[in-house]
């Protein structure tokens, strides 16, 4: 979380269903959220958002200049973008060390193995996760496997485009769009005071899907996202049991 003043920049989570905005503050007591909003995306939105090949109208701006205007504590136009796993791709792949830029090379062309057919038009980061010995295991040198394991996350390139501009459409400046196992661990940071070696799972339960992240030390150190178990399915059970519509079992619930 970047802070300019007391207040940092504009938090954009894109949902399923929903695109969430929120501002941290950081005050004498520590940081708390300052001004949130929670924006319901149309039908055909939802639909363009369930298609990850077609970004469409992911976070339409006039979705964005509506959530801006339900909090009036929101203040500055930087934002941070967080997408939803189920439009990102999670990869781990294993590789000797190398010099950065050698291992980015390396991860494209495995990349271009994952998604033969758009490998070239992918955005990705990546992070090597924490061997066990850096947790306090020891291990002789014949049981430490040749190579790293190595997360990455990929993203369409068309997809990001398409948030930014239609972020800047609204009058926003976007920063940064991040992936969301880094969004879970700086969330984790901010509400516990964990020692340096310390371990705590985080999960975040979606619309779509679910996203497990195992954080130590500074960052992610496993990440799954777990597909087709998102709190969506249980609301349709619900409504259909019921008879009643989505947003209905929704408020039951």
């Amino acid at each position: 979380m970047a802070f300019h003043g007391n207040k940092g920049w504009l938090g954009l989570e894109l949902g399923a269903r929903t695109i969430t905005l929120a501002q941290a503050e950081r005050g004498p007591s520590g940081v708390r959220i300052a001004a949130s909003a929670v924006v319901k995306l149309d039908e055909e939105t939802r639909d363009s958002t369930d298609a990850p090949s077609q970004p469409g109208s992911l976070a339409e701006s006039r979705d964005l200049a509506d959530a801006l205007k339900l909090d009036p504590a929101f203040s500055g136009r930087k934002v941070a973008c967080v997408l939803p796993m189920h439009l990102t791709e999670m990869n781990v792949v294993t590789m000797p060390p190398a010099p950065e830029a050698e291992r980015r090379a390396m991860i494209a062309h495995e990349l271009s193995s994952f998604f033969p057919h758009d490998w070239d038009q992918r955005e990705f980061d990546f992070w090597v996760a924490v061997a066990a010995a850096a947790q306090g295991n020891t291990r002789s040198s014949a049981d430490v496997p040749e190579g790293e394991s190595v997360n990455v996350l990929s993203v369409r390139r068309p997809l990001v485009s398409d948030v930014v501009g239609n972020l800047s459409r609204a009058g926003l400046r976007c920063q940064v769009v991040d992936g969301r196992p880094f969004a879970l661990s700086r969330a984790v940071h901010l509400a516990y005071d964990l020692a340096e070696n310390a371990s705590i799972g985080a999960v975040h339960w979606g619309d779509a899907s679910g996203t497990l992240c195992i954080v130590s030390g500074r960052g992610p150190q496993f990440t799954r996202h777990l597909r087709n178990c998102g709190v969506g399915s249980l609301v349709e059970k619900v409504a259909r049991a019921l008879g009643l519509s989505h947003d209905e079992a929704t408020r039951v619930l």
